[in-house]
C-alpha cells in the first residue's frame, strides 16, 4: 500500500509499508551496486586508453613544476576551502 500525504496541496512525504520499503531498499542496493560497477568499468576503460599516451607519475610531475612533495603538502596544509 502506498499513500501520499499533501500539504497545501502539495506531495510532501509518502506512506509505505514495510514490506514495499524493505523491497525498495534492496532495489536501490542494487542499483547503487550496478551504478558502481558501471563507473568501475568507465574509470578502467579510461585508464586503458591512457596506458600509451605520453603520461607522468604525479611525484615527478611536481619536481618539474621546481617543488617537493614536501613542499606541496605544506601547501595544501595552509589553504582553507570554504
Amino acid at each position: 500500500m502506498l499513500s501520499i500525504v499533501l500539504k497545501n496541496n502539495q506531495p510532501t512525504a509518502v506512506i509505505l509499508s514495510i514490506k514495499e520499503y524493505k523491497e525498495t531498499q534492496k532495489k536501490l542496493a542494487k542499483l547503487e551496486s550496478l551504478l558502481e560497477a558501471i563507473e568501475n568499468a568507465h574509470l578502467l576503460k579510461m585508464a586503458m586508453s591512457r596506458e600509451n599516451s605520453n603520461s607522468m607519475d604525479f611525484e615527478k610531475f611536481v619536481a618539474e613544476q621546481g617543488y617537493s612533495m614536501d613542499e606541496l603538502e605544506e601547501m595544501a596544509e595552509s589553504v582553507e576551502i570554504e
